[in-house]
């Protein structure tokens, strides 16, 4: 099951995109529409936590998540509200995201 599909499971409206480019600029237009903002660490044409930082400075009150299967995010200078650890069980996925 796709990211996507276990949000919508949860009863989220998703929006995905694969290039960060398209999805800084959409939420650009749209911010006041996203309560949560969840990002890739590895994207085709920046960090993930670069994508996080530039969400940030459009909205800083957005609730960001990154997924990754590295156990070294935890020392990163960007204030996280969770990490989804890889690989993803839907269990897991609704009860980060559901904490704020």
């Amino acid at each position: 099951m796709t990211i996507k599909a276990m949000l919508q499971t949860c009863g989220y409206a998703v929006n995905a995109f694969n290039d960060p480019l398209l999805a800084l600029d959409h939420f650009r237009r749209h911010s006041h529409d996203y309560g949560r903002v969840i990002s890739d660490m590895i994207l085709p044409s920046m960090s993930g936590l670069e994508f996080i930082k530039n969400i940030r400075i459009v909205n800083p009150e957005t609730v960001t998540f990154i997924m990754t299967a590295s156990d070294d995010i935890k020392d990163t200078c960007i204030d996280l509200d969770g990490i989804i650890h890889k690989p993803i069980l839907l269990d897991d996925l609704s009860r980060t995201i559901g904490k704020r």
